[in-house]
């Protein structure tokens, strides 16, 4: 396996058509999908725009045509992450930090001497389930990858936002439902739902 560099971001599926349109729109031209390709992923995930030049001009596409090409060699599984294989999305100290600094403008304006400061204590986690579709000889480096990414020690062009999925705190951290690695060629999803469709689209004939 090459090493991972390129992760896409995969949203959550649009919900009307502007959401169906507007990343075609806005930088999906970009990414030289067929209006047909568009509508089969479209199905049970939308493309997040990236902003980088490595993420366009075919590569997509390429990715999604050799997955395809190789679905007798493709695996599924999934994969269960606990509170230490994922990164503690920095949004939850940060809370924490403004609202200490609200305590302190209400005590001073009181003209009282604020309450000695909490220490932060990280939010309770619930365990994440990861469901992965791979080539069958890519599964265990697969595996390591997708650990590294979920601790933020994987470096990749963007942000992939999964380490955030995994650990949310605001609106935009739970839109991401799955990723495709680029650079070998893997799914790996959050949601269910929209990796059980992924798996019919690579999976059978009906998706060729």
């Amino acid at each position: 396996m090459r090493t991972t560099y390129l992760v896409q971001r995969l949203n959550v599926k649009p919900s009307n058509d502007f959401a169906k349109k507007a990343p075609r729109a806005f930088g999906g031209g970009m990414l030289l999908l067929k209006d047909q390709a568009w509508d089969l992923l479209q199905e049970y995930f939308n493309i997040h725009y990236m902003g980088a030049a490595e993420y366009e001009f075919g590569t997509l596409g390429r990715t999604l045509g050799e997955i395809l090409h190789d679905r007798a060699e493709l695996v599924t599984f999934d994969m269960v992450l606990q509170r230490e294989d994922v990164k503690v999305n920095y949004q939850h100290e940060w809370n924490h930090q403004m609202q200490r600094r609200r305590e302190l403008e209400a005590a001073h304006k009181a003209g009282v001497k604020a309450k000695r400061a909490k220490p932060f204590k990280d939010p309770g986690f619930t365990p994440k389930r990861v469901y992965v579709l791979c080539r069958k000889a890519h599964q265990t480096r697969v595996t390591e990858t997708i650990r590294e990414l979920a601790l933020a020690h994987r470096p990749t062009k963007g942000c992939h936002g999964f380490d955030f999925a995994l650990d949310p705190v605001s609106d935009f951290d739970r839109e991401a439902v799955g990723w495709l690695e680029l650079d070998n060629g893997f799914f790996f999803f959050t949601d269910k739902t929209a990796f059980e469709g992924t798996c019919r689209l690579f999976l059978t004939d009906a998706g060729a």
